[in-house]
């Protein structure tokens, strides 16, 4: 049965430069490692 998130998982970035991961179905999100559904955002540079 589907579950309903109503935010993603924040996972870290692992370089140095800035950036914003939110996993929405995953191996963090879901503990699920056949899909991964995730927006990341990157800083300009």
């Amino acid at each position: 049965m589907p579950t309903l998130l109503t935010q993603p998982s924040i996972i870290p970035p692992v370089e140095t430069k800035p950036k914003l991961i939110g996993e929405y179905a995953g191996h963090v999100a879901t503990n699920n490692e056949a899909v991964s559904i995730a927006r990341i955002v990157c800083h300009p540079g």
